[in-house]
C-alpha cells in the first residue's frame, strides 16, 4: 500500500488532512512487502510530517521462505531466500536532514541507496538529521565503509547527540556482496564511531517480521517487537 494514501487515505486536501488527521504525529511505523511503493510518495509523505516527527521505523521486509506458520516443515537458514535489493527504479528517499525533532531513526538501506548507485561518501551525512540520537539500518545488502566512516568522523562537531549506530546485514545476501559486507565488518569503523563515544554495533536481519510482531493499536496492551526481526528461529 502507498504511504501516502495510507497517512491521508487517498484525499486530495492534503493540508487540510493533515491539520485534521494527524497534526501532531510524532512517531511513525511504515513497513512493506511489495515493492508497489515509490520514494517519491514517501519523501511526499513524510514532508508533511516534518516539523513533528521524532521517531521514524521505515523498511522494506522481504518476505522469508519460512513465514507460513502452519507449515510443518524446519526453518533451514541456509534454504533461506537471498536478500535482493529489487525494483532499480525506485527512488531512494531524498533527505531526513530537514526533520528538526526526528532523534530515532531506523530505515532500511535501500530506501538510501540503489544497488547501482556509486559510492558518495557524504550521503549519510547529507542525509540525516543533526539533531538524530540513534540511527538503525536495516537490510545492508552493500558495502557503505566510506559513508559510515564518514558519519563516524564528523559526529562530534554535525551530530552531537548520536548515542547508537547499528547497522543489520541480511542474513542471506547475494554471492556479489559477500566480499565487500566482510570488508566493511572488517574496516574497524565501529572503533571509530566508540572512539567519540558512540555505541556502534552489527546486528543481522532476518527476512520476514516477527511472528510477534503486530501493527501498532490492533491490539491493545500487546508487546511489539521491532522488525526486522533478529533473533534466532527455533
Amino acid at each position: 500500500m502507498d504511504l501516502m494514501f495510507s497517512l491521508t487515505d487517498g484525499i486530495e486536501e492534503l493540508e487540510a488532512e493533515q491539520n485534521e488527521k494527524f497534526p501532531g504525529i510524532k512517531d511513525l511505523e511504515y513497513y512493506w512487502t511489495m515493492w508497489d511503493s515509490r520514494g517519491d510518495s514517501f519523501d511526499w509523505a513524510l514532508q508533511l510530517l516534518s516539523k513533528t516527527l521524532k521517531r521514524l521505523c521505515l523498511s522494506y521486509i522481504q518476505p522469508s521462505k519460512f513465514e507460513d506458520i502452519d507449515r510443518d516443515c524446519k526453518w533451514d537458514p541456509e534454504d533461506e531466500y537471498e536478500y535482493r535489493s529489487k525494483e532499480p527504479n525506485y527512488d531512494p528517499i531524498s533527505s531526513l536532514s530537514m526533520f528538526p525533532l526526528l532523534v530515532d531513526i531506523t530505515i532500511d538501506l535501500r530506501s538510501i541507496y540503489r544497488e547501482t548507485d556509486p559510492e558518495v561518501p557524504d550521503r549519510l551525512v547529507s542525509f540525516l538529521p543533526p539533531v538524530v540520537e540513534r540511527l538503525r539500518i536495516t537490510y545492508a545488502f552493500r558495502e557503505i565503509t566510506k559513508e559510515l566512516r564518514q558519519l563516524g568522523a564528523q559526529a562530534p562537531g554535525d551530530f552531537p547527540h548520536l548515542k547508537a549506530v547499528v547497522v543489520g546485514i541480511p542474513y542471506k545476501t547475494e554471492t556479489m556482496c559477500h566480499e565487500g559486507l566482510k570488508n566493511m565488518k572488517a574496516s574497524g569503523v565501529d572503533d571509530l564511531f566508540e572512539s567519540h563515544g558512540v555505541n556502534f554495533s552489527w546486528t543481522v536481519d532476518f527476512m520476514g517480521a516477527d511472528l510477534r510482531t503486530m501493527v501498532p493499536g490492533i491490539t491493545v496492551g500487546l508487546p511489539l517487537v521491532p522488525l526486522p526481526r533478529i533473533e534466532e528461529r527455533n
